[in-house]
Formats: structure tokens, sequence, C-alpha cells
């Protein structure tokens, strides 16, 4: 089976979401593996010859994680990255490859864990919504959450972990 991703380019540091909002751009990477015996990268376009093809390539390392997190940490794909961000540019390449990473190797491992949301609760504190959602992915509670607009908006996360 072979599965095939595109991630954008982004620009992050946005309004109060600091680290955890980025405002998606229309360059892409896109991604393509395949199950195999042994790791194989190809890197084509924007950082060919410059970016790692083996298994220190953070598409790969990001994978191997989803792999190890299944309970599958032999798996081994041959991956192709088509690169339209540039390289050190500022425009997310690093996160497109760990976010397409870890989106082929869910896909690739067939234990869906990788979850989307279409609302994220508005607050003008990033640290308040980085700290919410990880007490809802750990089912803790998720403490004073008043500078939410709309802490409801959490609901759909909660039901996402859950099942």
């Amino acid at each position: 089976m072979s599965v095939s991703v595109a991630v954008p380019a982004s620009s992050a540091n946005l309004g109060p979401g600091y680290d955890a909002f980025g405002l998606a751009l229309g360059l892409y990477n896109e991604f393509e593996g395949e199950l195999a015996d042994t790791w194989r990268v190809e890197v084509r376009g924007e950082g060919a010859g410059h970016l790692s093809s083996d298994e220190s390539n953070e598409v790969v390392r990001a994978m191997k994680r989803v792999f190890a997190e299944v309970e599958q940490p032999d798996l081994a794909a041959d991956i192709v990255c088509h690169n339209g961000i540039p390289v050190g540019r500022g425009l997310g390449s690093s996160a497109a490859a760990i976010v397409g990473g870890l989106i082929l190797g869910d896909a690739l491992a067939g234990d869906a864990r990788v979850r989307f949301v279409t609302v994220l609760p508005k607050t003008r504190s990033g640290k308040v919504l980085r700290r919410a959602i990880q007490a809802v992915c750990e089912s803790r509670d998720t403490g004073d959450l008043t500078t939410m607009d709309d802490p409801a908006a959490l609901q759909q996360i909660r039901d996402l972990v859950a099942g």
C-alpha cells in the first residue's frame, strides 16, 4: 500500500498562539511512502543534496516514533519527499517534515492514532491553550479556563482522545 501526504508551509508565532498556531501558506511538501524491508529516503526539490537521506531524516524520525508508539518498531519504509518549502527560511519546512512523517507513519502502521480537530478554543494565552490540550490528552483536570472564550471547544479533543 502506498500513501501520499501533503503538508503546507506555515508562518508561526501568530498572536496568542505563539508557537502553537501557524498560518498555512500555498507551498507544500509532499511525502510518498510504502512499507519496505529497510529504510530508503529520496529527497527531491528544496533541500535535495543537503537534507539527510538516511534514518536521521526528520520524516523517518517521526515515522519511527509512530511505529514505536504502536508497538511495531521494526517497520521500515521507502519514502520520497517532494519538497516545495524552502529550507531555513522560517516557513516551517522542519515542522512539515515532522507532521508529514507522523501522518505517513500512522497511515502505514494501520493503527490510526493521528486525529484532527476542526476548532480550537479561543484564548489570549498560548500557554493556557497548550496546558489545557495537554491535560485533556492526559485525562487530567484542565484547571482555570476563564481566559478562554469557548472552553467547550475542548470537547472535540476529548471525544477524539476517548475514542
